[in-house]
Parts: C-alpha cells; sequence; structure tokens
C-alpha cells in the first residue's frame, strides 16, 4: 500500500542498490551519452534500452520506491517490476565509473489508459457521419485465444489455467480512420491493461511516415494518413492464470457517444475463456474419477446447489497444494457450464428455471492435484402445485316463515239444497276435469279468504282502541252535559246546546 506522505516504501532490493557505489551521485547523462529508456511491454515488465557500459539497472515509481532490478546481460533488457505503479524512471549504474544515470518518468500503461484523451489524440468527433457503420464494425479489434504451446508438454498432469496461456487481438486499419488506441484488459470492468498500443499519425502500419501538420480528421496536410492502405494490425500478450473472461476496445467512434471529452468512444469485444479452458482440462485429464454425490454437495438451495471441496481436497490445500483446486458443474444435454470457481472451498450454483422445475442432473466436477473427479447430483423435479381448495358454496338460509295467529271465527255452515247438492256429487263423479278445476279454484278462493280474515283481524284489533277512546269521551261529554237543576241551569244547558 502506498504511503499518504508519498515517502519510498521498503522494498526487497533496497539492500542491493544500496551496495552500487555512489560516489559520483546520480545523474541524468553523461556528456555525449543517450539517456537510458523504456518501453513497457507487459503489465509487469518494461524492455530497456542501456548505455554501453552500464552494469545494472533498476527501477523506481513516482514516490522512489525500488520496484524492479536485473544486470545489465544484455540491451534491450527485460526488466520486471512489481506493484502498480503510476509512473516508472529508470536507472542505469555502471560499476567502472561508480555514477548511475536515470530517464525521464515514463507513464504506465495503466496511467495511460487513464489519462488518455482521445480529441488531443486525433480523434474526431464520436456521432461522424463520415465513416458508414458496416466500415466501423469492419474495424473493430477481434479476439482469439491461442492453443497451449508444445513447450507445456503433450499430456497435462497441471491445471490447464496454470498453463502459459496467449492470445491475439487484430485490428483492421483503413485510410482515414482514426484509431488511437488499442488496449486488452482481463475483464470487462477492469482498466488494468494486459496490453496497450498507442497509433499515431503519418505512420504507416509495421512502418514509420512522413510527420506533418494534421487536421482534426487525421488526414496530415502534405496527404499523410493514419495509414495509406487497409492493414490489419495484430499483437499477443500473456493472458494471467486466474483470467477467465478478456476484453478488448479500440477507441474509434461508435456512432453512438455524445461529447468529445476524456477517454472517447470505444467499440469493444468480448471473449469468455471458461468453455475453453473446461474443455482443455476434461480432453487433458479424461477419464473423471467417480465420486458419490454427497463427497460435493454442501447442501441445496432455494436457486440451486451449493458445491464444496472433497475432504481429500480440502486437506490438501490446507497443505499448501501446488495448484488452486477447481470445482465447475455442468447442466443439461449440452452441458451447459453453470458455475466456475478457483481457489475456492465452495461454489454457489444457480440452476436454471427449467432445471428446477423439471428436475435433472448437476454434472460436479474437482480438480484437485492433477486428478479430475465427477459426482452426479440428482436434482428432484418440483413438486405440482397443491390443487386450490374448492370452497362448497355457502348455504342460503331459507326465509323464516312467519306464522301469524289466526283469529278464530265462528262460521256458519250453509246447509246445500237436496237438488245442487245431487248435481254437484254428479258432476264430480262424471266429470273429474272439471272437480281438478274445482279444487284450484277452491284452493285460490281459501286463500283470498285467510287473507281478508287476517285484514279484517288486524283492522278489527286497530279499531278497538280507537272505538273505546270514542266511547269515553262520549260519556265524558254525556256527564258534562247533565241539565243543571234550577232555573240558570237551565239556561245554561239550552245556551250550550
Amino acid at each position: 500500500m502506498r504511503r499518504l506522505d508519498g515517502a519510498p516504501e521498503e522494498s526487497p532490493y533496497d539492500s542491493t542498490v544500496a551496495s552500487l557505489c555512489q560516489s559520483k551521485g546520480s545523474m541524468s547523462k553523461a556528456e555525449g551519452e543517450k539517456p537510458p529508456a523504456f518501453v513497457q511491454a507487459s503489465p509487469s515488465t518494461v524492455m530497456a534500452t542501456l548505455p554501453a557500459g552500464a552494469s545494472a539497472a533498476y527501477l523506481t515509481d513516482e514516490d522512489g520506491t525500488i520496484v524492479g532490478y536485473g544486470q545489465a546481460a544484455a540491451t534491450p533488457l527485460s526488466l520486471a517490476f512489481k506493484g502498480s505503479p503510476l509512473r516508472l524512471t529508470l536507472h542505469a549504474h555502471f560499476a567502472d565509473a561508480c555514477r548511475t544515470v536515470h530517464s525521464a518518468p515514463g507513464a504506465t500503461w495503466r496511467t495511460v489508459l487513464d489519462e488518455f484523451d482521445y480529441m488531443g489524440s486525433g480523434g474526431v468527433a464520436p456521432n461522424s457521419s463520415r465513416w458508414d457503420e458496416a466500415t466501423l464494425r469492419a474495424s473493430a479489434p477481434t479476439l482469439q485465444l491461442l492453443p497451449p504451446s508444445s513447450s507445456a508438454g503433450g499430456a497435462m498432469t497441471a491445471l490447464q489455467t496454470q498453463l502459459p496461456r496467449r492470445a491475439r487481438v487484430s485490428m483492421l486499419q483503413q485510410p482515414g480512420l482514426p484509431v488511437p488506441l488499442l488496449f486488452a484488459s482481463c475483464s470487462s470492468a477492469s482498466n488494468e491493461p494486459l496490453l496497450l498500443h498507442l497509433f499515431h499519425r503519418g505512420l504507416e502500419a509495421g512502418g514509420s511516415g512522413g510527420h506533418g501538420a494534421h487536421d482534426s480528421m487525421g488526414q496530415a496536410e502534405g496527404g499523410e494518413w493514419w495509414v495509406r492502405s487497409p492493414a490489419n494490425f495484430s499483437a499477443t500478450f500473456d493472458v494471467p492464470p486466474k483470467c477467465h473472461d478478456l476484453r478488448a476496445c479500440a477507441a474509434m467512434p461508435d456512432g453512438e457517444k455524445e461529447g468529445c471529452g476524456g477517454p472517447g468512444p470505444r467499440r469493444c469485444v468480448r471473449l469468455d475463456l471458461l468453455p475453453e479452458i473446461v474443455a482443455g482440462v476434461e480432453a487433458a485429464l479424461a477419464p473423471a474419477a467417480p465420486l458419490p454425490a454427497e463427497a460435493l454437495l454442501d447442501r441445496r438451495t432455494r436457486e440451486g446447489l451449493v458445491l464444496r471441496l472433497s475432504p481429500e481436497c480440502q486437506s490438501a490445500a490446507a497443505h499448501g497444494a501446488s495448484t488452486p483446486a477447481v470445482l465447475y458443474a455442468r447442466f443439461g444435454g449440452a452441458e451447459k457450464l453453470l458455475a466456475f470457481g478457483e481457489g475456492k472451498a465452495k461454489l454457489n450454483v444457480n440452476l436454471p428455471l427449467s432445471a428446477r422445475t423439471d428436475g435433472g442432473v448437476v454434472r460436479a466436477y474437482q480438480l484437485c492435484n492433477g486428478t479430475l473427479s465427477l459426482a452426479s447430483v440428482e436434482v428432484p423435479a418440483a413438486a405440482p402445485p397443491p390443487p386450490s381448495p374448492v370452497h362448497a358454496p355457502m348455504p342460503v338460509p331459507a326465509p323464516a316463515s312467519v306464522v301469524l295467529p289466526l283469529p278464530v271465527v265462528a262460521m256458519a255452515v250453509l246447509p246445500m239444497p237436496g237438488a245442487a247438492a245431487l248435481a254437484a256429487t254428479t258432476t264430480a263423479a262424471t266429470a273429474p276435469s272439471f272437480l281438478s278445476a274445482g279444487m284450484t279454484v277452491g284452493a285460490c278462493l281459501g286463500v283470498g279468504t285467510v287473507v281478508l280474515l287476517l285484514l279484517g283481524a288486524c283492522l278489527g284489533v286497530w279499531r278497538q282502541p280507537r272505538e273505546r277512546d270514542s266511547q269515553e269521551k262520549e260519556a265524558l261529554r254525556s256527564d258534562v252535559e247533565e241539565p243543571t237543576p234550577g232555573a240558570f241551569g237551565g239556561v245554561l244547558t239550552r245556551a250550550r246546546a
């Protein structure tokens, strides 16, 4: 971690550099001597060009911390450095003269990418209509993972991801199309370049051209373009052992982004390395040794499974295995790769919805100490949802029948004359249909009679209090109007009348 005060940090090269004689101090260069120079060649190495007679070289970062050291056995010298410095300074030591010279500080790839100015490097408006989409798409970068070199050995006994791997990035350069920057990184979110290349106006691909004044479209006034004719640019770079995803981007118009400041527009391509890595592992180490499902299954979750390293592999990892263990899982007829983990004790495997619904078999793989093992984990089909409960319709209570007390009415039964009774009897005996009709009419008349009786009873009840009140009032009036004895009383009675 870099110190906040900007002072140099301790370095494993401090004692070695301190042992170099420094009697004449450090200087930029001797008279008539070219200063040392360097070009970054990879994320952690530079190619150093040293003055003649130099015996050693070392690198310092922006704080003066020594981050790399090497003996000047040849020039150019490949010099490795540690950490992620923003700027580097190359120092060349001359043992015979007991002096050290240094270069000017130079930005590393990381700093170049962070500080890149698209328009300042010859770019054009991002949404420029000078080139059609087909032309721009044809100039977008491409990525390719190269097969392992034969020096790695025919039969792989180590982890495929630990073998030296290289990738190639290619790009078509077209006349007049400014593409000042091309870089590759390990993932879509990483800004630490694995490769970075700057293109300059007036330079031919693979050669040099004239330099002149250039307009904003990248065309030199003297007739020089970025390239005179279409040319393919290609470069290879090392892929770190734990890099599972590559991205390559070119600074060029994308037809969409507005504004011209900062890094500017980019066209990128992504390459997933896991399918090729896993295929290489299985091809080299097949057949896989069988394991019971319980050996790799840690638990089941709502979304899928959690795999773990087998107890034997966990023990080997605890004792410092030479290569990190790997867990990965496949599923389905096409053996789709669901999850991959390197150097992890457990691995979460999210199953697709079809697997959680219909069930199937997850093939769990473990790569530990050069041995590939396989466990088949059954995924049961989801239980069908319980049927929705059928609620019986609520019984509708029958309307309560109100039984009203019927007043007892004395009815007189009148005797039927003999001739009429005889005629009714004859009709009932000889005409049943008339009898049925008569019964229906009789029933209706009976219902009507009952209703009338009820109304009469109610009216009678209602009228009784009123009649009683009338009778009482009439009696009171009779008492008041009783003739008063005497002449005076008689006169009053007549007058009131």
